[in-house]
């Protein structure tokens, strides 16, 4: 580590040619710091690697680097955790940006810290208006990681990019994003990270503004999403056991339960085109599965899971089939019939 660079910003970059600029530039816009941004691009096809390398021929604080195939996002976080010579480390999508000197105004307020927390906003990339506000807390405060509660845990060890660490606690303790999965990258590495700290400060500040495309996640069928979810919960799970114990296992329950009921949906959507009775097979399969049996076990007072504990399969096409299109539909008339005979549905 350099102890003239305070801040490494570590940015993986792939095939966001439309937002690379406005990530960049809100990075190097930052004053009254010290800092070094590090580009990692993986592999891109669109102008990415162009927009990259016309910052770094301006800007001596930029590391560039382009990876020969693409490796994933895990990968790229932790070649630039390698590379890092700050004092501490943060991370930025390069679709995202982060506010007018928002690292500065963190930094003078708190010195000698393990992490600090800010929040975070969702950004519609089409409208540029507000979707969602992550705030914790209401205010700013120390917190001790032995007074987290499971929710509270849960609540705060979400995405990477609302955070500042202390490099030499990554580095000590070998920490890294894994590579063998693509969901819960950041939940496990923050529940790792959390587990060596004794406190983090919370500054209650809208700082980084994440861009969404709305349609990104909606109506896309993922082929592989079954195998990518029971491994990432399983990872997931054993992290939490691993560094935090049993207790503070039960709100994850829940959420590996709605990413099951995804995957569910996932395979009746349209754009899979397997029969009816390969699509039933296939959910009975997955509803038999070991794993997911036992995660759905462990939500017995969450009514809503119910039918899938039971799997009445039939029963269970019909709402995510009616969940599908409801979400393809934003008609109050429709919401309000549509939504009645859904809950309908779910009293069977």
């Amino acid at each position: 580590m350099n102890d003239s660079i305070l801040l490494s910003v570590i940015v993986p970059v792939y095939n966001t040619e439309k937002f690379l600029d406005k990530c960049i530039m809100s990075i190097l816009m930052q004053t009254g710091i010290n800092l070094e941004l590090i580009l990692i691009d993986d592999c891109s096809t669109d102008n990415s690697m162009n927009i990259c390398q016309k910052y770094a021929k301006i800007d001596k604080r930029i590391i560039y680097h382009r990876f020969r195939e693409n490796l994933g996002v895990s990968m790229a976080r932790n070649f630039g955790i390698e590379e890092s010579k700050g004092k501490y480390i943060t991370f930025v999508d390069s679709d995202d940006y982060v506010d007018t000197n928002a690292y500065w105004k963190i930094l003078k307020k708190v010195k000698n810290f393990e992490m600090i927390m800010f929040d975070m906003v969702d950004i519609n990339c089409y409208s540029e208006k507000k979707v969602n506000k992550y705030d914790f807390i209401k205010e700013n405060t120390n917190i001790l990681k032995n007074k987290l509660n499971p929710d509270e845990l849960f609540s705060i060890a979400g995405s990477v990019c609302r955070n500042i660490y202390l490099n030499r606690i990554i580095k000590e303790n070998n920490l890294k994003f894994s590579v063998d999965i693509k969901l819960s990258e950041d939940r496990i590495f923050n529940l790792k990270y959390i587990s060596y700290i004794n406190k983090f400060v919370y500054i209650a500040e809208p700082l980084y503004f994440r861009m969404l495309t709305p349609d990104s996640t909606i109506h896309k069928y993922k082929k592989n999403m079954i195998d990518e979810m029971i491994t990432s919960n399983l990872l997931l799970k054993d992290t939490v056991l691993k560094y935090w114990g049993i207790k503070y296992i039960q709100p994850y329950n829940y959420v590996f339960c709605l990413g099951y009921i995804s995957c569910v949906r996932n395979i009746l959507r349209q754009e899979n085109k397997d029969s009816f009775f390969v699509k039933f097979r296939l959910i009975n399969n997955f509803l038999n599965d070991t794993h997911v049996e036992e995660t759905f076990s462990n939500c017995v007072e969450y009514s809503r899971f119910d039918i899938y504990r039971k799997k009445k399969i039939i029963l269970i096409i019909m709402i995510e089939k009616l969940e599908l299109f409801l979400m393809q539909k934003h008609y109050k008339y429709v919401d309000l019939v549509f939504g009645k005979m859904l809950s309908i549905l779910y009293k069977l």
